[in-house]
């Protein structure tokens, strides 16, 4: 089963290509093919073609990831249809720089395309149908390799690396909380109107066109329910899921503007860097969200600024429990960590060269 997504890179096209033919990831460059170009100076050649168009650039090239189920296929046959897959959609008038990483859980190809032909300098038209034709070719040389299949693609965006880490480590995600406000809307109406007016007593601002659209106090877009969360967020979908409800739903209450007093700031030994995270702690608000007490529903811009102090909370217990109170000794940590982490890819390199030769 291959999953494929698509990111167009409008700057620093050659860091996307650094990052795809880094040895550690590709086995010593092994896992690297070039179309149209070789991968040491992909860039260079690709530069020469972006000057064959005399309109402004506003894409350098696209990214592509083609992901596969975990054991479902070994590295070389992923490289193998990563190849196919760039030839067949590219090879005639692009150039490409395709390579495998078997760096993480997940083997999977990285595609990095030339947005500028170099036969005769027009520009790739990344698109609704193009994207279609990657997928199905994808599905086409997965099935060729007796690879599973999605039958019925699920609408929806994929999640970024960022969210899929953030969710399994039970972190929130600004578009968790979203979704979690958009049940909790839904719940509490008992028509399409009241689930609008329950968004906007939370303080979103909502427009309704093909698809429901909400924007956070303080983000500056507008988020499409049913593109970022799936099929089970249309008009309809949201209609239904309102009628099937037992009719009896409270209507979400105004916020509170009532402020408590925060809880006792814990006593740490000045001047450590453990204590100067707890003081901003403090100021941030946290100890007045643990409080138990306070039954006031949390605004959307606090809960996202809760939401970012998860990851200094993590900081502080790290602190604490190495024993770092000053600089110096956080530079110590952070070396020896950094040691450990290079070992750590080197075995890994060494066991990823085992295996491909087995």
């Amino acid at each position: 089963m291959a999953i494929t997504k698509i990111f167009p890179v409008r700057q620093r096209f050659d860091h996307v290509l650094s990052y795809i033919t880094d040895e550690a990831k590709t086995v010593g460059s092994t896992l690297v093919t070039g179309i149209n170009c070789a991968p040491e100076t992909a860039y260079e050649s690709m530069s020469a073609s972006f000057a064959l168009n005399d309109k402004p650039l506003r894409v350098q090239g696209y990214h592509i990831i083609q992901s596969f189920a975990k054991d479902e296929v070994s590295p070389v046959a992923t490289h193998e249809i990563g190849v196919k897959l760039a030839k067949r959609l590219f090879g005639e008038s692009f150039q490409v720089v395709v390579s495998t990483h078997l760096n993480t859980g997940i083997i999977h190809n990285h595609i990095a395309l030339c947005s500028t032909s170099f036969i005769d300098g027009h520009r790739y038209h990344s698109c609704k149908t193009s994207y279609q034709q990657i997928r199905e070719t994808s599905d086409s040389f997965c099935s060729e390799h007796g690879l599973s299949v999605i039958e019925n693609p699920r609408r929806g965006r994929y999640k970024s690396t960022a969210e899929v880490k953030a969710e399994r480590s039970g972190n929130k995600t600004w578009l968790s909380i979203i979704k979690a406000d958009v049940d909790e809307a839904i719940t509490k109406a008992t028509s399409s109107k009241q689930f609008l007016a329950n968004l906007q007593r939370l303080g979103y601002e909502v427009k309704v066109g093909k698809d429901i659209s909400v924007k956070p106090s303080g983000k500056e877009r507008f988020v499409r329910l049913a593109r970022n969360l799936g099929d089970g967020y249309t008009h309809e979908s949201i209609t239904q899921r309102i009628l099937n409800q037992t009719p009896q739903k409270r209507v979400i209450p105004r916020q509170s503007h009532s402020v408590e007093k925060p809880r006792k700031l814990p006593k740490f030994a000045r001047g450590s860097l453990f204590a100067l995270y707890r003081h901003y702690l403090y100021l941030l608000g946290y100890w007045q969200k643990q409080s138990s007490s306070s039954n006031t529903r949390i605004h959307y811009l606090l809960r996202d600024d809760i939401r970012k102090l998860d990851a200094f909370i993590e900081d502080a217990r790290l602190l604490k429990r190495e024993g770092i109170v000053n600089r110096g000794q956080l530079d110590g940590f952070y070396h020896r960590t950094s040691r450990a982490i290079e070992e750590l890819v080197d075995e890994r390199k060494s066991l990823y060269s085992a295996r491909l030769t087995d």
